[in-house]
């Protein structure tokens, strides 16, 4: 699972999540050359793999923006990795699987890319087991004079469960032990009480969903923050979701005035 059809998903799998980002041509740092970024989240023992995806996509016109997971140990070792073009965001989540600090994390290093006083026309997001496979510049000419985003819309798979009902993701491990078994019996009962009455309120818009590795141009980006500063209550609406890191930007992405330049 090296990588998908590139016209599809023209994200490299990287062993970190990431967004991968550009600048346009007319800013000062590199001229004549659009700047890229990486934005990683890094989990445990993925520094060997953070550093060879750095030194793969490494290049003047390439910055890296690093958040790694509060479980990892030794976190002073992926500090060496910093330079002019590696940042490390200013906050660290606790990211357990299926939680919404998967979408804080995301956020967080969005942000941090935004803060540096760099205009990036890009982000792109990638997994935290995937590896480029393209070089740089067969990256930069596919998304060189674009404005549009590249998002998977997944129309087959339940979205509602994700987020109608309350998770534990955020609280234990439920994937296994009794953090599985507890998550199996709450599920149970939510649905029995959801027949009679509604647990939660229904997402405010249509719910979209879709792989959480993603290119979005900075027009969308820019969309995607401007809601959630105006909406708070939304971001707030995803605690106790589960795996909804897939339905968050696509949502909001899908029922933008910028639907139209998303391709699939």
């Amino acid at each position: 699972d090296v990588a998908g059809e590139f016209h599809y998903n023209p994200i490299c799998r990287l062993s970190v999540r990431a967004v991968y980002i550009h600048e346009s041509e007319d800013t000062k740092a590199v001229p004549c050359r659009e700047l890229r970024g990486f934005l990683f989240a890094v989990r445990r023992k993925n520094k060997a793999q953070a550093t060879s995806v750095r030194e793969v996509k490494s290049g003047e016109n390439h910055y890296f923006f690093v958040h790694v997971d509060r479980k990892t140990k030794k976190y002073q070792d992926f500090l060496k990795l910093a330079s002019h073009h590696v940042f490390f965001t200013d906050k660290r989540y606790n990211v357990r699987w299926g939680s919404v600090d998967q979408i804080y994390a995301t956020l967080e290093l969005i942000n941090k890319a935004r803060s540096i006083g760099i205009e990036f026309d890009y982000y792109h997001l990638i997994s935290g087991q995937d590896y480029p496979v393209h070089s740089p510049q067969y990256f930069d000419d596919f998304f060189s004079d674009s404005t549009k985003s590249y998002m998977e819309l997944d129309k087959k798979s339940p979205i509602e469960p994700r987020y109608m009902y309350y998770h534990l993701n955020g609280i234990m491990n439920v994937r296994k032990g009794g953090g599985e078994t507890l998550k199996r019996y709450s599920l149970k009962l939510q649905k029995c009480l959801s027949s009679l009455f509604q647990l939660r309120k229904p997402l405010p818009m249509r719910p979209y969903k879709g792989s959480n590795w993603w290119s979005l141009h900075k027009d969308m980006v820019g969309y995607i923050l401007t809601y959630i500063n105006q909406h708070p209550e939304y971001l707030t609406r995803f605690k106790f979701s589960s795996c909804c890191d897939e339905v968050f930007f696509h949502t909001l992405a899908f029922n933008s005035k910028l639907n139209y330049t998303i391709a699939l």
